[in-house]
């Protein structure tokens, strides 16, 4: 009988395998396909307010949210996998991600619902398989396929040395703003 206080490699050297992690994802969705992130990676889900868009900026790009006086980039998960673009609404939802090098708000079609998974029930994929390097999984919810997101490498190096210099405009637009309010 294995037990959860039994180490990994005594379970391992009986020939059964040791439990599964579980793993709670956020479940999303843009066009027709549902994607799924960690919930560690989101601090927060909030209905989009005013974007301020610049006027050059990447195509993923749908502007800045001023979030307690920071711009916060506004990605467009549309946008970054190279789908149509669709009007946004007053309660299209933004997911907050905690990511390693700076703040992003996600823009999705639509959040569903959070899960708990077994790591073993999510089917690793390879880096040169995946939409534009940050998927690495795939598994099975209900008969449909969820992509599994890495918020680490949602944007490219050369992505995220775009929104830097975007972001210091950005910023220096609402210094200038605060400054010439009474």
């Amino acid at each position: 009988m294995t037990t959860l206080n039994e180490p990994a490699d005594v379970v391992l050297k009986r020939g059964k395998q040791p439990p599964a992690e579980i793993i709670r994802l956020l479940v999303f969705h843009v066009a027709d396909c549902a994607y799924a992130l960690p919930v560690t990676d989101v601090s927060e889900i909030i209905s989009l307010a005013e974007v301020t868009r610049p006027p050059v900026c990447p195509p993923f790009l749908r502007g800045f949210v001023n979030i307690s006086g920071t711009p916060l980039p506004v990605i467009s998960v549309r946008g970054l996998f190279d789908l149509s673009e669709v009007p946004c609404g007053r309660y299209s939802p933004l997911l907050l991600l905690r990511a390693d090098k700076r703040r992003l708000a996600l823009l999705v079609d639509r959040v569903s619902r959070i899960v708990a998974v077994s790591t073993g029930s999510v089917a690793p994929l390879s880096a040169d398989h995946s939409l534009n390097n940050c998927v690495t999984g795939i598994l099975r919810l209900e008969g449909s396929n969820v992509l599994l997101l890495s918020a680490a490498r949602i944007l490219l190096e050369e992505e995220h040395a775009s929104l830097a210099a975007l972001e210091e405009a950005e910023q220096g637009r609402l210094r200038s703003l605060e400054a010439a309010t009474p």
